[in-house]
């Protein structure tokens, strides 16, 4: 069944197959927090382990997609909580738990990442200059030009300079000056928009960056229909993104209007998605294409609020069956 529900999923979400850091980052957001949920499910001393494994599966998750582990931030922060919560009511065996699932995650975490750096500064199959690494402030300072999107000019201004500190105090430089000409109304006016181009396009930026899809549409090939509704020239493919553009809206609402879903994961996934609101806010965004690694999050979110989003349109209009 799984299988077939991804193959339908590809009608509103072909941006699974392009091969890019957004898409192969999914399997291990989704296994991290499966991770996490079997050991909230299942509070028993050797469950611990589980979130050990998690922790590894985040540390994968940061070498592919360092803004994929914002999750893993409001897992800390809700557990946090929880912590305090615990000790204020004495409950120690919850306390413990806690404490020992979460030190185990970030623990192996830790171990999976200093390892893993290790063998990527010893290895010599791929050729490494340190000194093209890009400083954070320049994705905040691009984050701040356009739509709040990629901007080919920084990226140039910054292949033009060597050294990294002459990247960053550059970057630094630009980002003063933006600020300064859009003020404090001028910027919350700039962040609302971002913010719109960030979420609002159900079909998550499909064909609106990218040159991925050469090929011209075949009358004998057996794919055809599936051809004509996402390729650029195809026949139906407005009609995909009207389909897409309501499925999104959809799933939005019943985020929006499950808010009586109260559990404890739902505070989680809540905190991952205002988390992933703000860092692509604040660094480069401008494209819905960018919350496609916070997509587990979503769905998840969206699948158990449903529920009570369907309890409280009746409850609302339980008036039309008088």
């Amino acid at each position: 069944m799984g299988i077939i529900s991804a193959i339908h999923f590809l009608l509103v979400f072909p941006m699974i197959i392009v091969p890019y850091s957004d898409t192969w980052v999914l399997p291990l957001v989704s296994s991290y927090l499966l991770c996490y949920v079997i050991a909230q499910r299942q509070q028993r001393m050797s469950s611990i382990l589980i979130m050990g494994l998690g922790g590894i599966l985040v540390a994968l998750t940061y070498f592919i997609k360092p803004s994929a582990i914002v999750p893993v931030v409001a897992i800390i922060l809700i557990e946090l909580l929880g912590m305090l919560r615990a000790l204020y009511l004495k409950q120690f065996k919850i306390l413990i738990y806690s404490i020992s699932a979460v030190t185990l995650m970030l623990l192996t975490m830790f171990v999976t990442v200093t390892y893993g750096q290790q063998q990527i500064n010893k290895q010599d199959y791929i050729q490494i200059r340190k000194g093209d690494n890009m400083p954070p402030i320049h994705f905040i300072s691009m984050g701040l030009s356009g739509d709040g999107g990629y901007n080919p000019k920084d990226n140039i201004e910054m292949a033009k300079r060597s050294a990294y500190e002459d990247k960053v105090t550059y970057s630094e430089n630009i980002l003063k000056q933006r600020l300064a000409k859009l003020g404090i109304f001028g910027y919350l006016k700039f962040l609302l928009h971002k913010h719109n181009k960030n979420t609002s396009d159900g079909t998550f930026a499909w064909l609106i960056e990218g040159h991925f899809i050469q090929s011209k549409l075949d009358k004998q090939d057996k794919s055809r229909f599936f051809k004509n509704l996402v390729y650029p020239k195809g026949k139906y493919v407005a009609d995909f993104r009207y389909i897409a553009q309501w499925i999104w809206i959809f799933i939005l609402g019943l985020m929006a209007f499950g808010f009586n879903y109260h559990h404890k994961l739902a505070q989680v996934l809540r905190l991952s998605i205002i988390g992933a609101f703000v860092y692509l806010l604040i660094f480069e965004g401008g494209r819905s294409r960018y919350l496609i690694q916070f997509l587990p999050v979503i769905f998840i979110l969206a699948t158990l609020s449903s529920s009570y989003t369907v309890n409280l349109f009746k409850r609302t209009f339980a008036w039309m069956r008088i």
